[in-house]
């Protein structure tokens, strides 16, 4: 549960009953949640409540969605609480996009004093607002999104000649990382917060019979030329793809989750069986100096991943923007030389170009007994080029050692970011 103290000025509470309805209506409404434009004209506020609207946007985190809200009144302040509810992680989506209509134009016309002759004076409507993805650094699933999303009608023109207000662009809200799909092929990547993507353009406005209808077909009332034209209908499909600097790779039950719970403020789900996480989680790792480290945790793999055996490909989207990878392996297990052959075939099998990122081994569980013996035959697998640090995670044992190297290692790769080299097999052109 959240809350927010509002101040009401000068205002009785007995005077804001309305207020708060209107905005508590408003405030769970979908067009608020995904982002879109929402000022005190359009919503029909007065600017007392416009500045409550906003203030309980700020109770809207990402990834939740309020389930129900109250408000408590106390001198001259109110405290609006809200109870919100999680949302589960989506990262592949339908949506369909469509502008704005236009406004249809006007069909008038004027008499002189002497009613001898009529001059027309009908106006063209406004055009139909685009509607516009803009990526939100502070969003993490795709759930949030509406499947639907339909931009502003433009304004009908008048008579006396007064044309159509054009509507404005809306601006919906999407994840940064979301790979956007159009007939199989992928026309936009928004992977720093604050890009924007044009989805579809608004319609045409209709035309007045001042200048844009012949006098002749002007009598007729329908002219088809005086109606708004429907904006861009396009269906998209979203893939969000996490970003970060590192990812963190290895079989189920390697200890991956502990080990972000132990050098960054994300904390996942931690427990002794295996599949504990399902969805990618992100950690940052913070610095004295400033220097931030992002480090994303993704489900587990086994082998067959590359053929879509368990999670599959859902898992293995999620390590392609990452410039570095981490590989935990748990060496208390007798299997530590085949967990590593096993990371490495599954990510050559499903892009060779993974395997050629920066890696680093990460030899979690070294508290075990059998450990250190494992540790001497794991570093005979692995190449020379590779560096590995033994850890103990659960008890935070050496992982600054590990930041330390990913920083240096992020330092001198650059800043350029490993694009996405192959579209998922989940994406498939939408059916006729």
């Amino acid at each position: 549960m959240a809350a927010v103290r509002v101040g009401l000025g000068c205002c009785q509470p007995a005077r804001w009953a309305a207020v708060w309805r209107r905005t508590l209506s408003i405030w769970s409404n979908e067009t608020l949640c995904s982002g879109g434009s929402m000022t005190a004209a359009r919503s029909g506020l007065t600017r007392a409540s416009a500045s409550v609207l906003t203030s309980m946007r700020q109770l809207s985190l990402s990834g939740h969605r309020p389930a129900a809200a109250s408000v408590t009144f106390g001198g001259d302040s109110a405290v609006i609480e809200s109870h919100e509810k999680d949302v589960k992680f989506v990262d592949h989506k339908s949506i369909v996009v469509r502008g704005g209509r236009g406004g249809n134009g006007c069909v008038a016309w004027y008499r002189n004093s002497a009613r001898t002759r009529k001059f027309p004076e009908g106006a063209d409507g406004g055009r139909g607002g685009d509607v516009i993805l803009v990526a939100d650094g502070g969003m993490s699933t795709l759930a949030t999104v509406p499947p639907v999303m339909v931009g502003y009608a433009g304004k009908p023109g008048g008579s006396a000649n007064m044309l159509g207000a054009a509507a404005p662009p809306r601006r919906m809200r999407v994840p940064v990382g979301t790979l956007i799909h159009r007939d199989g092929e992928v026309v936009a990547d928004l992977t720093e917060p604050g890009q924007e993507f044009l989805a579809a353009r608004g319609g045409a406005a209709g035309r007045g019979n001042t200048g844009g209808l012949e006098r002749t077909r002007a009598q007729q009332p329908m002219d088809e030329r005086a109606v708004g034209k429907p904006g861009e209908d396009i269906r998209y499909l979203f893939d969000l793809r996490t970003i970060a600097d590192v990812g963190l790779v290895g079989l189920p039950n390697a200890g991956k989750s502990t080990f972000l719970n132990a050098v960054s403020n994300a904390h996942p789900r931690i427990a002794d069986f295996p599949f504990t996480t399902l969805n990618p989680h992100c950690g940052v790792v913070d610095f004295p100096d400033y220097f931030r480290l992002r480090i994303a945790d993704v489900p587990g793999l086994i082998a067959g991943a590359s053929q879509n055996v368990g999670l599959g490909h859902r898992f293995l989207k999620h390590v392609e923007r990452n410039r570095i990878l981490v590989y935990i392996i748990d060496v208390s297990r007798p299997d530590c030389c085949e967990q590593f052959c096993i990371i490495r075939d599954e990510l050559q099998a499903y892009n060779p170009a993974l395997v050629e990122r920066q890696t680093l081994v990460v030899a979690n569980k070294m508290d075990q007994p059998a450990s250190a013996a494992n540790l001497e035959r794991l570093a005979l697998t692995v190449p020379e080029h590779i560096p590995i640090v033994p850890v103990a995670a659960n008890r935070a044992q050496n992982v600054t050692t590990v930041t330390r190297l990913l920083r240096r290692m992020i330092e001198t790769s650059g800043d350029e970011r490993p694009a996405v080299f192959r579209t998922s097999p989940l994406i498939k052109a939408p059916e006729a």
